[in-house]
């Protein structure tokens, strides 16, 4: 501010270190020298710096280097893509519109490059360079998600998508900041749209995304889903709303939890998404539904009861390990495949090596301790679509939550040890019976955060909120008498556990004996043989 306007004639040697010539020069991409790229990357470092303290006349030749900067993000450097992350932040911060006017129309389609396409001016991606490719996209997004706070919201949905597109990337590190990136946005969508003016050239973009935006924060909105496939069941209307709901993560690759309350039909209305998805992608890979052992069969009992197998062919991975050896070849050849936890962790390289389409958790707050070989090794399988099933996804502790999440969308909480600080804690100081009002107010902020955050993902509704759709509750009392062998046995033991108690000479005696008569009576009405030796003359009888 000092030089004003005049600091490039003035100061021609720190314009140049603010310019460089290897900005303004596009033909340089990758076949720079070492030293050059040190050259380049203090560059970015000064411009970063400077770039706030021009005169607002500097700003349109500083401006014109985006393009640079903007195919910068493709280098093979990690440090170069990490400087040029910011310094383009640093500018979106001084004109945002014509910043995110390169963003949108250059770096966004970065986050989407697989090999194949030519996204740079250098020429085709080689494939040993893919991955950095998203990789500075993702970071750039995240730099200037950071650098303008509120003032991103405008341009929140535009983001929203594409990043939904990198939750489930191959690679880590584009997964856990697209994540990231993804959950700050999520907190800032609720804000009035109104509030903060949208673009003028950006409006007609933005219609779809808005479309998207209250379909994800009302599901109620999300339209009707057909099912073309048949179905040996009437779904109730809010069995269609869940299914709405999980045709509408499938849509936009999104992951989530169905937490109905049990009864309300959660295996169907996974079943009908499953065959759905299928039907629409005939070269889908098989999906797997990890569940207890109890409830194996109930699966595999329910979609050959309401699918037929062209729809929906299942197949029930149990047995011995030499039975499951030959399941293994049959895999491939069916759409579903039913596994318990304790054989997908046994088995964990054969189901590790495969790309499931859907992997389904039932019951899964069984993965809400982290530190477990189950859930280590849930969390060790790929899909294309995850979903966890549960009545109770939170049950004692809210930090249950982030390990729930942690196998949906790795990244999207944090790490566990961010997600203990930031929510965890503040909401457990909040309930202790000597918390202050200091510890009240961080409790009820960070619920209402972690509500904001993880909100759009659940899926829950109770009993009593559908009990217009639920048939009418038929309650009967059947009574069943003795037997003539059990009645003898009860009478011939309460007259001698009368005598008993009546000799007992401690309460503690007829306490304990109290416990004992009750549960042998139980057992001789369950059934006789339950009180009876085997060398009893009436044991066979």
């Amino acid at each position: 501010t000092l030089f004003g306007a005049q600091l490039p004639d003035r100061l021609p040697q720190l314009w140049n270190l603010i310019l460089p010539n290897t900005l303004k020069d596009e033909t340089k991409q990758d076949n720079i020298q070492e030293d050059e790229g040190n050259l380049l990357i203090v560059g970015l470092q000064v411009l970063e710096i400077m770039a706030p303290s021009l005169d607002k006349s500097l700003l349109p030749p500083v401006l014109e280097v985006l393009p640079r900067l903007c195919s910068l993000l493709t280098h093979s450097y990690k440090a170069v893509r990490h400087m040029t992350s910011r310094c383009i932040a640093t500018l979106a911060t001084l004109d945002t519109e014509k910043t995110m006017v390169h963003i949108l129309r250059s770096v966004i389609p970065l986050l989407d490059t697989t090999g194949s396409e030519k996204r740079c001016s250098s020429g085709i991606v080689a494939p040993n360079k893919v991955d950095s490719v998203r990789q500075g996209a993702a970071e750039v997004l995240t730099c200037i998600v950071e650098s303008l706070g509120v003032h991103v919201v405008p341009y929140a949905v535009l983001f929203m998508v594409p990043l939904l597109g990198r939750m489930s990337d191959q690679n880590q590190s584009v997964r856990l900041v697209c994540s990231a990136t993804f959950a700050t946005l999520v907190q800032l969508l609720p804000l009035d749209p109104g509030a903060i003016a949208d673009p003028p050239d950006l409006v007609q973009e933005k219609a779809q995304e808005r479309k998207f935006l209250d379909q994800l924060l009302n599901p109620h909105n999300i339209p009707d889903t057909e099912l073309p496939i048949s179905v040996a069941a009437e779904l109730r209307s809010y069995q269609r709303q869940g299914l709405n709901w999980l045709n509408f993560l499938n849509r936009y690759h999104l992951h989530g939890v169905l937490c109905d309350d049990m009864g309300l039909g959660k295996t169907l209305q996974t079943l009908c998404i499953l065959a759905l998805d299928h039907h629409r992608n005939s070269q889908a890979p098989t999906s797997l539904v990890v569940c207890p052992p109890t409830l194996t069969g109930h699966w595999v009992y329910e979609a050959e009861k309401f699918f037929k197998i062209k729809d929906l062919s299942v197949i029930q991975y149990a047995g011995t390990p030499q039975d499951r050896e030959k399941l293994r070849l049959r895999v491939p050849h069916h759409r579903l495949v039913v596994a318990s936890y304790d054989i997908v962790r046994k088995d964990i390289e054969f189901f590790e090596a495969h790309q499931w389409n859907y992997c389904v958790l039932d019951e899964g707050h069984v993965i809400k301790n982290g530190k477990t070989k189950s859930a280590k090794a849930m969390k060790r399988l790929h899909a294309n679509h995850r979903l966890i099933l549960s009545g109770t996804p939170v049950q004692n502790d809210v930090l249950e939550l982030w390990s729930l999440f942690d196998f949906l969308m790795p990244g999207f909480l944090g790490s566990e040890k961010q997600f203990a600080a930031k929510y965890s804690r503040p909401i457990l100081a909040c309930r202790e019976p000597k918390a202050g009002p200091k510890e009240q107010e961080a409790g009820a902020l960070a619920m209402e955060a972690l509500h904001r955050q993880v909100l759009p993902f659940l899926l829950r509704r109770n009993k009593e909120d559908v009990l217009q759709d639920l048939p009418p509750k038929i309650t009967q009392d059947y009574y069943c008498d003795l037997s003539p062998l059990q009645r003898i046995l009860y009478e011939d033991f309460r007259t001698r556990h009368s005598a008993l108690t009546n000799n007992s000479s401690s309460s503690n005696d007829s306490q304990s004996n109290v416990f004992e008569a009750l549960r042998y009576l139980r057992n001789v009405c369950n059934h006789p043989k339950l009180v009876l030796s085997q060398g009893h003359p009436l044991y066979r009888t």
